[in-house]
């Protein structure tokens, strides 16, 4: 049901290393794929969208509620202004945890994504580490 997240589709926002427009599709009760788009404010300005695909592997019980912590690799793009290297591309290694309800079909989450930058306005390899603080309502 939508009510355990471990299925359907979750829309939502996050707020950390950049302001996005999130998604995510489970794709089994342990597996999902994730995605968000949005405006990078704090780094080199922009736009930019990653996708990752989620592991579920640990989780458990907050009273009536769920707790799951989530690995997996993905990949990130920008493109920016005002810079000799307009267009990067990341790898990303998504780790974080979910907050699910029982009664209702809410997602909070906390992601931590160590980054490692394969080309853009910040000259080539480069790593960094990303944070963000979310919501998603599931359908």
């Amino acid at each position: 049901s939508a009510f355990s997240q471990t299925s359907g589709f979750g829309i939502g926002a996050t707020v950390g290393s950049t302001l996005d427009f999130s998604l995510k599709y489970w794709t089994s009760e342990s597996t999902a794929i994730q995605a968000a788009a949005g405006l990078d404010f704090w780094g080199y300005g922009g736009f930019h969208a990653s996708g990752d695909f989620l592991f579920h592997l640990w989780g458990w019980s907050a009273g009536q509620d769920q707790m799951k912590v989530y690995l997996g690799p993905g990949m990130g793009f920008g493109v920016y202004s005002g810079y000799a290297e307009n267009f990067g591309m990341s790898l990303r290694a998504t780790s974080g945890v979910g907050y699910y309800f029982h009664n209702i079909p809410l997602e909070l989450i906390a992601d931590l994504v160590p980054t490692f930058g394969i080309f853009g306005p910040w000259g080539g390899f480069d790593p960094w580490v990303d944070f963000y603080l979310g919501a998603r309502w599931y359908f």
